[in-house]
């Protein structure tokens, strides 16, 4: 995890006061699991009872999408960083980026960037904000001299595909079985499967 990125600021108008964007830190464990709980399976504890976003997986997949133990190991990975969004203290959305660096495994330039973790409050939805973070991902990604930014999506999930196809991704013949061996869920669907989706970023 980058613990000395600064601050950074992002202005918009439909929100009361500035959102500022920082690297997760421990004491945001509990709140970063209930937001990404509620907007990958509809509610703080996989029930499906409460409000469902743009990136639910509630009909797919059952139980929570994160464990605090799991989400903590996860931010202090050294190929890691987790940003999350505050509007005042409140967390209202966050994602990350896993490195993946090229072959062989000595070196240290940066090939890939994995987009994941993306999660907006269902309050903040519709407002553009997912839009900024995927941008700003891309731009932090291109800082680590990634040449290309990755991310993986639920199969079924056609909406959510079109979504990042109109930001300029592409679907690939990758092919992924869900992750049955992570604590990140039970699949509701057989052979439940994930797509790898790429796009090229700028030098």
């Amino acid at each position: 995890m980058n613990d000395t990125m600064n601050y950074t600021v992002m202005p918009d108008s439909s929100f009361l006061h500035p959102l500022l964007l920082q690297p997760a830190a421990d004491a945001d464990v509990p709140a970063l699991c209930a937001l990404m709980n509620l907007c990958y399976r509809g509610s703080e504890n996989g029930t499906e009872t409460q409000l469902q976003g743009w990136t639910s997986e509630v009909g797919l997949v059952a139980g929570q999408r994160i464990q605090p133990d799991d989400l903590q190991a996860f931010i202090h990975r050294a190929d890691v960083s987790f940003f999350c969004i505050k509007n005042n203290a409140d967390i209202i959305a966050c994602f990350s980026l896993i490195q993946k660096k090229l072959q062989p495994l000595e070196s240290k330039q940066v090939a890939a960037c994995e987009f994941g973790s993306f999660a907006v409050h269902p309050h903040y939805q519709a407002q553009g904000l997912g839009k900024q973070l995927l941008s700003w991902g891309e731009t932090f990604a291109s800082d680590l001299n990634c040449t290309t930014m990755q991310m993986q999506v639920l199969a079924p999930r056609e909406d959510l595909i079109a979504y990042y196809q109109r930001r300029g991704y592409q679907l690939t013949p990758s092919r992924a079985p869900f992750p049955k061996q992570l604590a990140v869920g039970t699949p509701l669907q057989d052979a439940l499967s994930l797509v790898l989706m790429e796009k090229t970023l700028p030098a």
